[in-house]
């Protein structure tokens, strides 16, 4: 039996799918003039969008009773609600509108900051420091204190930083408790690059200053006692310490916090010539005559010192945390062992003098008092 051929495409029957094919003689169909043309084509959705809104005035009577009703419903519900009484403890309830307290559904903006009395205490403090820097550099400058930098005895090493912002923000931190010598073992980044520096805010001498080593052996050179901080204290040979108490009580700590003071004068002389920082054993940085040298060793951001790095310092010790984290970030770890030495440091001047140090800072004001000049060339 033979089969017949199917006939051209086309000459076959239009389809569903298919659209006959036009006949060139004939003329489209013009649209009218003034209709939509989502609406030619579209369903009935795109042609209700296409329509244009209608005025207010057009609303049906139940769109215009609607709102009313609304707002009655909330005023039912608020006073449905029980009403808090106050206690005797309570503070004096501020205006609304007041910056002084925090209120619902208002920021606090930069212009608010300006008005305020801490941002012309802030700006006061700005300027002072400014003037006494001459604005150089901080490439080329160190800040020069009188008294000398309480925590000048204290020598900060980070060891194999990935991160430019941990370098900036440590920088920081050392800057914020007056501790000028930072140094660098084996940086994976560059620590000086502009990330790094818009972090540390006003501690970019830091940075520049940070001495750049190529293994932690040369780093702790001059250092009279190095301490490397671990969470991982169990099952170590050298002596180690539980927490940051029991490093304030170690002996040698514990002299070079207790140094007294030495002036201005006698700590620049002290200063190894060339250098912005207190490198050599037996110098303090100018915070006192002759104490000891500590060195805080920090690991890695992401898996802190190894064995070697550790067993190669002097004593191991711990930051007391909780048991839901494995670790600190590296910037959080050199704060708080920084605040809690810098605290120990005034504590212990403040005994030797009976009371409060001489360089207690009253007020926002006095506290570029202690800027007294300024060791560097215009830039």
């Amino acid at each position: 039996m033979r089969l017949a051929a199917a006939p051209p495409r086309a000459l076959r029957e239009p389809t569903g799918r298919r659209r006959a094919p036009a006949d060139p003689q004939q003329p489209r169909p013009r649209r009218r003039a003034g209709r939509p043309a989502a609406a030619a084509g579209a369903g009935p959705a795109a042609a209700a969008a296409a329509q244009p809104a209608q005025p207010p005035a057009a609303q049906t009577h139940q769109q215009q009773h609607q709102q009313p009703q609304q707002q009655q419903h909330q005023q039912q519900q608020q006073q449905q609600q029980p009403q808090r009484q106050p206690f005797e403890g309570d503070a004096p309830q501020q205006p609304r509108g007041s910056w002084d307290t925090v209120n619902a559904g208002q920021a606090f903006e930069e212009d608010a900051y300006e008005a305020s009395a801490q941002a012309a205490a802030r700006n006061s403090w700005a300027t002072r420091v400014r003037s006494a820097t001459g604005r150089r550099n901080q490439a080329v400058w160190s800040p020069q204190l009188d008294p000398p930098p309480l925590l000048g005895c204290v020598t900060v090493v980070l060891v194999g930083p990935k991160k430019p912002v941990s370098c900036g923000t440590a920088a920081r931190a050392c800057s914020c408790f007056e501790v000028a010598d930072l140094r660098v073992v084996a940086p994976r980044c560059d620590h000086t690059n502009r990330s790094a520096r818009s972090v540390s805010k006003g501690a970019q001498y830091v940075l520049h200053g940070a001495q750049r080593h190529a293994t932690l052996a040369g780093a702790l050179v001059g250092a009279d006692l190095s301490v490397a901080f671990t969470r991982w204290l169990p099952g170590r040979r050298q002596p180690s310490l539980p927490d940051v108490p029991s490093l304030l009580a170690h002996p040698d700590v514990r002299r070079a916090l207790t140094q007294p003071l030495a002036p201005a004068a006698a700590a620049a002389a002290a200063a190894p010539a060339g250098g912005r920082t207190a490198a050599g054993g037996g110098s303090d940085g100018g915070g006192g005559g002759g104490g000891p040298r500590v060195a805080l060793v920090f690991g890695r951001e992401e898996y802190g010192l190894s064995d070697a790095e550790v067993a190669a310092c002097d004593v191991a010790c711990a930051i007391s945390i909780g048991r839901l984290q494995e670790s600190l970030s590296l910037s959080h770890s050199v704060s708080i062992v920084l605040a809690q030495l810098y605290q120990a440091r005034l504590s212990a001047l403040a005994d030797a003098a009976g009371g409060a140090p001489p360089f207690a800072v009253g007020s926002a004001d006095e506290l570029a008092d202690g800027v007294d000049t300024c060791a560097g060339v215009e830039h």
